[in-house]
């Protein structure tokens, strides 16, 4: 269990676009780390050939879904942003639900899409949101939520949110 398959990997695209990816694939230890891999090619070959992120997710699932074992899932948080720009578009594919703190106050989004390679043929659909000067978009794996104290417990989605909402920042840096 010294490696897994969580991944964040920032993609540099073509005219000041970046890609960012938070991903998890069900399992543990060398079994979860190469289908991590795997699922990382792939996202880095198609992500420049598709402008529109459902059609993407569409064809990283199908890809995806072909050459691996039954029961075997990757949660996956897409974004694409540009350089100066205010808006960002994403997909969620199972992982857990971003945040927005927007104005001070924090939104939370619904539950994504279904996980990739659940099935071989899933529709994917995008958010775009504009964000503000001083608005965050908040987005995480379950390592932050599982996470544990000295007495065991777990950190959760409840304390995260409590502690976004709670805590005063005025910068990414200080977030």
């Amino acid at each position: 269990n010294d490696v897994g398959g969580d991944l964040v990997d920032i993609i540099d695209l073509k005219d000041g676009k970046h890609g960012v990816t938070i991903a998890d694939v069900s399992g543990k230890g060398l079994g979860a780390a190469l289908l991590m891999a795997k699922l990382q090619t792939i996202i880095r070959a198609l992500t420049p050939e598709y402008s529109s992120l459902s059609q993407l997710f569409d064809k990283l699932n199908a890809a995806f879904h072909k050459d691996i074992l039954p029961n075997s899932f990757a949660s996956m948080m897409y974004m694409e942003i540009y350089d100066n720009q205010d808006n960002l578009e994403f997909v969620n594919a199972g992982h857990l639900p971003p945040v927005i703190i927007k104005e001070g106050k924090l939104v939370e989004f619904e539950k994504g899409d279904v996980a990739l390679g659940l099935t071989g043929k899933s529709e994917f659909k995008s958010s775009k949101i504009e964000l503000g000067n001083g608005d965050y978009f908040v987005s995480f794996s379950d390592g932050v939520t599982e996470a544990r104290n000295i007495a065991g417990q777990f950190y959760g989605t409840k304390r995260l949110i409590n502690f976004l909402e709670k805590t005063s920042y005025n910068s990414p840096e200080q977030l």
